[in-house]
């Protein structure tokens, strides 16, 4: 039979204050900040869709692939997206659609 009174070497945890406290203390981000490309910044498209997972933005993107591009505007809600100009067109392409 085991004695719970026995010192058994293992650790004690304490209950502390909850995590939501400490983390209401830490400044927030701007989301700026987090921005990976800002207006006047040079990207790339990557295509990342095949034809058989979403046709319509395949062939959007097919158009545009590999090609360099200036990003003209910053678009944040609904979800972070770039206007993109490339010598006489323009492009609104997703983050994950982009790299440098």
């Amino acid at each position: 039979m085991i004695n719970t009174d026995d010192k058994l070497g293992l650790p004690k945890y304490s209950v502390e204050e909850s995590d939501e406290k400490k983390f209401s203390e830490v400044a927030p981000v701007p989301i700026e900040s987090l921005i990976p490309y800002d207006k006047g910044d040079l990207v790339r498209v990557q295509l990342n869709v095949t034809e058989e997972e979403d046709s319509e933005s395949y062939y959007y993107i097919k158009e545009f692939e590999k090609k360099r591009g200036e990003v003209i505007e910053v678009i944040m809600q609904p979800r972070l997206q770039y206007r993109v100009r490339f010598n006489q067109q323009e492009a609104i392409l997703y983050h994950e659609e982009l790299t440098i």
